[in-house]
């Protein structure tokens, strides 16, 4: 695809979508991928998925909480003797990547994995 795409019919599953990914006609572009990939990167370092409350739920309220639910930062569910450093690290690779304004995530799945490298590698 060259550019931005159009939503016109909701595909995939509502776990991981992007805000955007739900609004009928927003342009969504590579950055919807990132975020599916920083909800991944959550659920892979935790156990749990950001929006596991909601996992009972109808569709339409799984959709709304991507667009509105600040989830718990991850660090809460990481082992306790987990340095504060790489808490804090991966509370912000989450918060960006996850970020509900598509311009406020990283812009590529490129500069997320720099972001981890920088922020996880040893001191």
């Amino acid at each position: 695809l060259d550019g931005p795409a159009k939503t016109e019919v909701l595909c995939g599953n509502p776990f991981y979508m992007a805000p955007e990914q739900t609004i009928h006609g927003a342009a969504i572009d590579g950055r919807a991928d990132v975020y599916a990939a920083g909800l991944s990167f959550y659920e892979a370092l935790t156990g749990r998925h950001p929006l596991d409350d909601f996992r009972r739920s109808p569709v339409e309220t799984v959709l709304s909480a991507q667009a509105k639910y600040v989830p718990p930062p991850p660090s809460r569910f990481l082992p306790p003797d987990t340095s504060s450093r790489v808490a804090q690290a991966v509370d912000m690779i989450f918060e960006r990547a996850c970020a509900k304004d598509p311009d406020e995530r990283f812009q590529s799945a490129g500069d997320m994995r720099e972001a981890m490298l920088v922020f996880l590698s040893p001191v």
